[in-house]
Formats: structure tokens, sequence, C-alpha cells
């Protein structure tokens, strides 16, 4: 231990001497384009949350994707422990904050911002708050707070834990120095086996690392089973025996790849749902189509009428899967990255994709046998009439779905026995 207090000395003095440059750099951001400008007063430990009667849960999520991946996680905790635990989440950025206060008003005692990891604020936080555990989601290294959660005996979890390759290069340099903070974790339950190394390359302990893959395709799962595929069709009035394929989260340039297949689709008796990543975009896609001599209509005006239905309002893709026979993602055929296919896939919808998929190439490797990667248009309809001839033995996919599910018990369980413990 005495190793750490020199190394979180030596952190905080670099702290300390870097400070006012930090302060130049805040401030500037804030006056230009009003960066930085929320929640210093809980930053820098002037107003503080105290804690209650009761265990104390605090979660730590950066930003506003971290934060939506740990909302049902979070939910699920507070639905077994009830009031014998109180959870505090805090996050780095305004829109994290304020997404957070969104969605987990009714579950969390105060939503706060991360303080700045100077071990001054840190030990101020803790001597109001006093956490029992901490979990802190995906990788997030804060040498004070990890030294005084030691100090003070308190149980510390990473969950969805990953080292991107970036960040391994910067750490492997000072690995010396990490080491005996990463050993601080109780438990990291981390997204692959690529992570588990690289953690263990960096120098904690294999026993204190679990493969649990990407918990934030949980929130996708616990979404879908609250979507009802016959209120879908009723709102769009669409027969149960129409054949639909939909083009979900397309990007610039794609429409334009995929239109003659559209058309092809509907000549074969398919009717077609397109829904643009970005939803301003709608009235161009419903030109595009519509110069095709096609009939196009928009969601915004109702029930589906015509060929093609293009999506002009937001939050409904999830839901549209649920009606499809083939999905085929966007994001796929432009170099973007991609979309998460795991969407239409739990509701049973084989998936087509093309040759962009790097931002999801997890899952689409783990769900590879029913996920069909094309390198060409052509390659969509050549697909969409082999499986319309072939059914799929969705068996596997329901196993591998169910394994999802089951990692994330695995986090809460120990995290609410942790809690729990007398």
């Amino acid at each position: 231990m005495r190793r750490v207090f020199i190394y979180t000395l030596i952190y905080n003095f670099l702290y300390l001497v870097l400070f006012p440059f930090i302060l130049i750099y805040v401030f500037y951001g804030a006056i230009k384009n009003g960066k930085y400008r929320k929640g210093w007063k809980e930053k820098l430990t002037i107003e503080v949350p105290e804690r209650v009667e009761g265990k104390v849960l605090w979660v730590h999520a950066v930003s506003v994707g971290e934060t939506i991946l740990i909302v049902p996680i979070v939910a699920k905790i507070k639905e077994i422990v009830g009031e014998k635990v109180k959870i505090y989440f805090s996050t780095t950025t305004y829109t994290g904050n304020k997404v957070a206060k969104e969605r987990l008003a009714s579950c969390v005692e105060r939503v706060f911002y991360f303080p700045i990891d100077f071990y001054p604020f840190v030990y101020r936080l803790f001597s109001k708050l006093n956490p029992d555990v901490i979990m802190v989601v995906e990788t997030e290294i804060w040498p004070s707070l990890l030294y005084e959660a030691a100090r003070k005996k308190k149980r510390v979890y990473l969950v969805n834990g990953r080292i991107s390759d970036r960040s391994f290069g910067r750490y492997l340099m000072l690995s010396f120095f990490f080491k005996p903070f990463l050993n601080f974790y109780k438990r990291a339950f981390v997204r692959s086996l690529s992570d588990k190394v690289r953690l263990m390359v960096l120098g904690m302990d294999e026993g204190r690392i679990t493969v649990t893959g990407n918990l934030k395709y949980y929130s996708t799962l616990i979404q879908a089973s609250n979507v009802r595929s016959a209120i879908v069709r009723d709102e769009l009035m669409i027969d149960e025996k129409e054949k639909i394929v939909i083009f979900g989260s397309t990007h610039p340039g794609e429409e334009e790849i995929v239109v003659w297949v559209i058309k092809e689709l509907v000549k074969r008796g398919y009717k077609v749902i397109v829904a643009p990543r970005h939803p301003e975009r709608a009235m161009e896609v419903f030109n595009l189509i519509a110069g095709a001599e096609l009939e196009v209509s928009l969601r915004s005006k109702g029930a589906f009428k015509g060929d093609v239905l293009v999506v002009d309002t937001i939050g409904e893709l999830l839901k549209l899967y649920s009606i499809s026979k083939f999905a085929v993602i966007g994001g796929t055929f432009v170099p973007v990255g991609g979309h998460n296919p795991l969407e239409p896939l739990c509701f049973s919808v084989p998936v087509i994709m093309g040759p962009y998929y790097n931002n999801f190439r997890d899952i689409v490797e783990y769900m590879k046998d029913f996920i069909y990667i094309v390198d060409s248009p052509l390659e969509i309809l050549e697909t969409v009439e082999r499986l319309s001839d072939k059914p799929v033995d969705w068996t596997k996919l329901l196993e591998r779905l169910s394994s999802i599910a089951n990692n994330v018990n695995l986090v809460i369980q120990e995290i609410v026995e942790d809690l729990l413990e007398e």
C-alpha cells in the first residue's frame, strides 16, 4: 500500500501543477461553445451528496452512451434491493447527467456530477457519501478514487469493461503505475477475451476478471420485450400476411445504392420500410424513392399506404423491426461502421449487412449464423430470395439471447449479494 500511496501522491502533485492549465482549457470551452458549464459545484465538491440511512451503491457512467447502457441494470438492482439500498448516480457530461435524471428518477436518490479526480475532492465526497459499493461503467481508471476506496475498504466493480487499441497503448507505457490501481477492483466484468488479456498484461490478476460480453445489448433485449408486433401492425394498418423488408438507419449515399433493390422487392410482392438514421433527411429519401416511380408514404402521416414507407419519426425503429420479414442494416454499405443488428434479431428477423460493420464486429461474430454479410446490393436480393425458400432454425438464436441476459444476471447477482451482505 505504501507504493500506491507514493504513486497517488505523485499523481496528485501533477494534477496540482496542471490544474491552472486545465481551468484555462475549461473556461475557454465554456465561453466558446458552452461546454463544461454545468455541474462545477459538484465537480469541485462545493456541493456533495450526503449519505442517507441504509446501504449505498454509487454508480458512475461517464457519458450518455454508458448511461443508457447501465439504466436497465440499475433499475433491476433497485427492484431487487428495494429500500435497503440507496443508489446514487454520477456522470461526467451534461448529456449523460440529463439522461440519467430522465430515466432513473424513480430508482436513484440523486444524480450528480463526478468530482475531479484530485484527492482532496475525492476525500470530501467519500467522507459525505461513504458508499458501500461502487460500480464503474466501462474502463475508467481514476487513481485517487480507487486509492480512497481501497483505503476505506470499499468494493469497486468495473462493469462492461473494455480497453481500446488506443487506450491500451497509452496504459501499457505506464503499466507499472496502473497495475496496483487495477487490482483495487474487486471484479472486472469485461466485454471480450481480448479485453481480459489486455487487463492481465497491464497487471490485473486473472481471478478478478470475468468475461460477460457486451452488456449494452441487454438494454436492447429489455426494450424489445415490451414491443407487441400486433399493435404495431394495427397502427400501420398492415395485414399479417404482408411481407416487409426494412432498411434501418440508412445514411447518405446508401439510399441511392439500394433504390433499385427496393424497386425489385416491390415487384416481387414485398412492402418496404426505409428509416433514415437522421429523420430530417426523410423528405430527401422520400423524393428519391418517389422518383423511382414507387408509391411512397411518410410515417408521420399515419398508416402505411403504397409500396414504401419512409420513417420521419423518432424512436420507432425497434418496433418496426418486429413486423419485418428481413432487416437490412444501414451504415454498412458506406464506411460508417453500422448499427445494432441485435434489434431485429430480438424478433427472430434475419439480418443483412454490408461490409462496413466494424462498430458491431463483436455481436456480428456472436450471431454469425443469423447475420448475412453481402458485398453488393444485388446480393441483398439474392439473400432475401434464398432465405424465403429456406426457413431459419432459431433455436440457437434463442440460446444466445438467453446467454446475454444470463451474463447480466451474473453481474447483478454478485453486486446485489455484496450490497446485502451484513
